[in-house]
């Protein structure tokens, strides 16, 4: 009886152990695809030519950097900056996620890094790579971009 007692107790102790473990790697994973979803509305926006749309996966007070170097300060300094870009850019233009890694911070707070391949829409399109920077926040349940930083130059070829 003291055999299986115990046996019992260290069974129960070694699933009490793992249990907060798994519950954090579920979250993780969770807040992971959470955090591309946005990316991927982002992305969907900047496709469908929709400034508003674009903007809203951004907090308040956001900073986006462009390739160039430009900033900018806010969710409307974003619309309006991204809005300009639309308007610059021929229909067809696309850009879609390579790939993306996402690495918690806190459970608030995430870092997520893309390749993003840009196509220019003409019938000899121009392609192009980008990496895209992300710092993420969630608040109230939902995650948002609070910086976005866009970076040109070398890359090593993506999936």
């Amino acid at each position: 009886m003291c055999r299986l007692w115990r046996t019992t107790c260290v069974s129960l102790f070694m699933w009490l152990s793992i249990i907060p473990a798994y519950a954090q790697t579920v979250r993780k994973s969770a807040d992971s695809a959470q955090v591309t979803g946005v990316l991927d509305r982002l992305l969907d926006a900047l496709n469908g030519r929709d400034p508003a749309k674009f903007a809203a996966q951004f907090t308040e007070d956001a900073d986006f950097v462009d390739a160039r170097g430009a900033h900018v300060h806010g969710r409307k300094a974003i619309a309006d900056m991204a809005e300009k870009q639309i308007k610059q850019h021929r229909t067809g233009s696309r850009a879609r996620r390579l790939d993306v890694a996402v690495k918690s911070i806190r459970p608030d707070v995430a870092v997520a890094m893309s390749s993003l391949a840009l196509a220019d829409g003409h019938a000899t399109a121009k392609s192009g790579r980008v990496l895209a920077t992300f710092v993420m926040v969630k608040a109230g349940g939902q995650w948002r971009i609070n910086v976005c930083e866009i970076a040109t130059g070398p890359m090593a070829p993506g999936k």
